[in-house]
């Protein structure tokens, strides 16, 4: 079987080895070319960093530890698009997948809440985005939060009402 891949901690390989006696069987130290726990740590844009993000809204967001949940059609291979609903809170979450801007998408909303006007209130992510107007059946057609979804874009949003 191979061995598990480890995640390198540290660039500093000889100071220290928790191996009394042998050679280990995995790496302590990165390999040149990788990258390292450190500078993904340091880095606002690593994927190390996103998850670190991810986990702690989480942690902090009941409605999206638990709930409904549902996928939504983008009309878009290129971009994900879901509702999480809990305790009367609705998130939705919005990811363009691609490396370059997409224009050609459009949702089709439909929160648990009351008929009217609402605001996207981001939770990961950017705001000026476009309100929300729901029917009396909470939905909203061809829903466009921005006229283009900057690539790699990454938002949790939540639903508030407009007061």
């Amino acid at each position: 079987l191979p061995a598990q891949q480890s995640r390198y901690w540290a660039g500093n390989c000889g100071a220290h080895t928790p191996y009394p006696t042998g050679t280990p069987s995995i790496p302590r130290c990165a390999p040149p070319g990788k990258t390292e726990t450190q500078t993904q740590a340091a880095d606002t844009d690593s994927i190390f960093t996103l998850y670190r993000s991810l986990i702690q809204l989480r942690q902090i967001t009941p409605a999206l530890q638990a709930g409904d949940f549902r996928s939504l059609n983008t009309g878009s291979p290129r971009v994900y698009a879901a509702v999480r609903e809990y305790q009367g809170k609705s998130i939705l979450i919005l990811i363009n997948m691609g490396d370059k801007p997409v224009n050609e998408y459009a949702i089709d909303l439909k929160f648990n809440q009351p008929a009217g006007s609402y605001a996207l209130q981001p939770l990961m992510g950017t705001g000026g985005l476009a309100p929300v107007v729901l029917d009396a059946n909470g939905t909203l057609q061809d829903y466009r939060p921005l006229a283009e979804l900057p690539a790699n874009l990454r938002l949790i949003l939540e639903i508030v009402p407009v007061p």
